[in-house]
């Protein structure tokens, strides 16, 4: 498969023999091809040289054939794009592909959904290359990968480099396969946006494999393999790998830690921590956390926060050392009461269920120094305070988006007039009023806001920019974003630098699509503040062992491998502090809960779920049932047991390489809807 840009002009028959053809001939004789059209040949006369010079699947939408098409290989549908036309074959493809994936969706035979396009949707190495048409075909797949559960990926080029990334809330993987040729888009040579979705960007040469499997476990592997760059090439050097399972095996949902229920706050920055992730032979691959003021989650959620275990930008892993088991938030309003909760994703891209939520009241820290010292924050007189790129919207103004709070807000870089790529706006904040905390090292500036765009395309940023009293810039924070068409609370905390004497609060708003630069802000603040965020989890401020765990919650505070949520092992310890012990190598099963479930730990003598260190026996006539994912090293059924798991339910058996015992020996019965392995 081929994203386009098979040849720099495609209109040049030189080129194509030369440069393509010559190359490949020697793979070409063994493997079909299956290209799109890029830029390079659809704008410079090479559409028809394309068309003759490829046999591809002739049905696609009429007048579009060989342009736009789909083939079935096993139990792969690979679907190709032109994203090159304009609106009118746009929407002709978008139809069809409607239709394609309705069909797709009862077709037994097919589990996985491969399309290529040229054109990115986001590209993190350089952004003026993105197209809203690829947008609208990863709403549709993600639509179809979440109803009818069958994973999907979309391949794309146009950017020389490669990405990989993934989508929120469907398996549904963005894969940049470039570059295997011409000059790669290094880091810092256009414009860069680090997106949430992406977890590598890599400015190098290099090609994508997939291994797939058919049959009752179907799945697959993608492998990138770097070529290095053009400093330095690397022989095929394995940088990236994934597998996707059709079957839904997801880990087990987190524990909500702290604050726990009914819980006081008062601190700088709020805290949140969950237990540690367990899943079967799997690690934590993302984290989603949510606080909102009811426990309807959907209708008044007021932050969201979502962070993946990679995040590899500029060459720089930004989210290295990040368990993902907690996360921070700066900016809730105080003296209110509010819910949290989790979940956690592992490498096959499965999500947990949520974590049951948790109630706490946040009360006024006391240590702010500062009132909002942003001084007409919500656009309510119009853009007076702030110099540069900015409107004041009332409600829908220029086909716009309703105000967070209030009759206006702000959009930076143009919507009703003044259109640009990037706009960008500033109001300037004295800081000698807090002199004294800043010089002893004790201040810090706490901004956000709430921010949206119009379609999840173009970006709106804010950042804090600090000057000495020669009004030169000493240093800049992080800058925030949020790339959703939602108003979302977006925050952070900052140290102030010891010299710095006034700040800049900018806002910024970057045009991806479209002729609107559709970056909005409402509700800004920005306060000076007092102190640090907690050094542990709870209120005592007191963390003996230094696990993060202050002494109130901690049930040994003495032990570094004791704290709330811990994983627990096979030691007779409470290791996660929920006052429940394990009975050490062995557990049987009683029977004696309310059902037969395998995960009710009232059926088991520890009264506690096996673990996968334990050996289980079960000597009753009980007909158990495994609805969900569990694992132990052993296990011994009696002549009379039945067990039954359940469809997208999995039990492991592990015996961990242990040669003194028989992973497992079933005298009764055993019916496997799900499914289980024995190792």
């Amino acid at each position: 498969l081929i994203p386009g840009d098979l040849v720099v002009t495609g209109g040049v028959y030189s080129q194509w023999k030369d440069h393509f053809f010559a190359q490949a001939d020697s793979l070409l004789a063994y493997v079909p091809v299956y290209p799109v059209l890029g830029n390079h040949e659809y704008f410079s006369g090479g559409e028809g040289n394309f068309i003759k010079y490829f046999s591809l699947p002739e049905n696609g939408p009429a007048g579009l054939e060989e342009q736009c098409w789909y083939k079935d290989i096993s139990n792969v549908r690979i679907i190709g794009f032109d994203s090159n036309t304009g609106s009118a074959a746009d929407t002709a493809q978008l139809d069809w592909l409607g239709n394609l994936l309705d069909l797709t969706c009862n077709e037994s035979q097919i589990d996985f959904v491969f399309a290529e396009l040229h054109h990115p949707y986001k590209s993190e190495l350089w952004t003026p290359g993105e197209n809203d048409f690829t947008g609208m075909v990863i709403d549709s797949l993600q639509a179809f990968t979440t109803e009818c559960n069958k994973p999907s990926i979309h391949f794309f080029g146009h950017t020389h480099g490669y990405s990989r990334g993934q989508s929120r809330d469907h398996k549904h993987l963005w894969v940049n396969v470039a570059t295997a040729g011409g000059a790669i888009d290094n880091w810092g040579e256009f414009p860069n946006a680090d997106y949430p979705e992406f977890v590598k960007s890599q400015d190098e040469y290099g090609f994508v494999l997939l291994d797939i499997e058919a049959g009752h476990e179907p799945n697959f592997t993608l492998k990138r393999f770097s070529r290095g760059d053009q400093d330095a090439i690397l022989d095929n050097i394995l940088t990236d790998e994934l597998t996707i399972f059709k079957n839904e095996y997801p880990p087990h949902p987190p524990t909500n830690i702290y604050p726990s229920d009914q819980d006081t706050i008062s601190s700088t920055c709020l805290k949140l921590q969950a237990s540690q992730f367990v899943g079967v032979q799997d690690s934590i691959q993302a984290s989603h956390w949510e606080i909102a003021k009811s426990n309807n989650f959907v209708d008044s959620l007021i932050w969201s926060d979502w962070h993946q275990n990679e995040n590899f930008y500029f060459e720089v892993n930004l989210q290295a050392d990040d368990n993902l088991t907690d996360a921070e938030i700066n900016s809730i309003e105080a003296n209110e009461t509010y819910y949290w909760r989790v979940r956690y994703r592992d490498q096959s891209l499965e999500w947990s269920d949520w974590s049951t939520s948790t109630e706490f009241y946040y009360e006024n820290p006391g240590d702010t120094l500062s009132t909002n010292l942003a001084l007409n924050p919500g656009a309510e007189s119009g853009t007076t305070n702030w110099i540069g790129d900015i409107e004041s919207l009332e409600n829908g103004d220029c086909n716009s988006v309703s105000p967070y709070e209030g009759s206006h807000n702000f959009a930076v870089g143009g919507v009703c007039a003044n259109e640009m790529a990037v706009g960008l706006a500033y109001q300037i904040i004295d800081l000698i009023p807090y002199e004294s905390d800043i010089i002893q090292g004790l201040g810090q500036v706490n901004f956000g806001g709430y921010l949206r765009n119009f379609s999840g395309v173009d970006v709106p940023e804010m950042y804090v920019e600090f000057y000495d009293t020669s009004d030169i810039l000493i240093g800049t924070t992080i800058s925030i974003s949020n790339t959703t068409d939602n108003w979302t609370l977006t925050s952070t905390s900052y140290q102030i630098p010891i010299d710095a004497r006034s700040c800049r609060i900018y806002l910024k708003g970057t045009r991806n699509g479209g002729t609107d630069n559709d970056s909005y802000f409402d509700s800004l603040f920005l306060y000076v503040m007092s102190g640090s965020c907690i050094e542990c989890i709870g209120a005592s401020d007191i963390d003996i062992d230094g696990d993060g765990y202050c002494s109130d919650i901690d049930c040994d505070d003495n032990n570094v491998d004791i704290y709330p949520g811990a994983v627990e092992l096979c030691d007779s310890i409470d290791n996660n502090c929920d006052g429940a012990f394990d009975s050490n190598n062995t557990i049987n099963w009683t029977g004696a809960g309310s059902d037969n479930q395998w995960g009710n730990p009232e059926n088991w003598d520890q009264l506690m779920v096996p673990l996968p260190c334990q050996y289980v026996q079960i000597e009753s006539s009980d007909a158990i049932i495994i609805d969900g994912v569990f694992a132990c090293k052993g296990l011994t059924a009696g002549n009379t047991s039945s067990i039954t798991i359940l469809p997208d339910s999995y039990l492991n058996i592990d015996s961990q390489d242990d040669a003194t015992i028989v992973p497992a020996c079933i005298n009764g019965t055993l019916l496997v809807d799900g499914k289980w392995e024995v190792r």
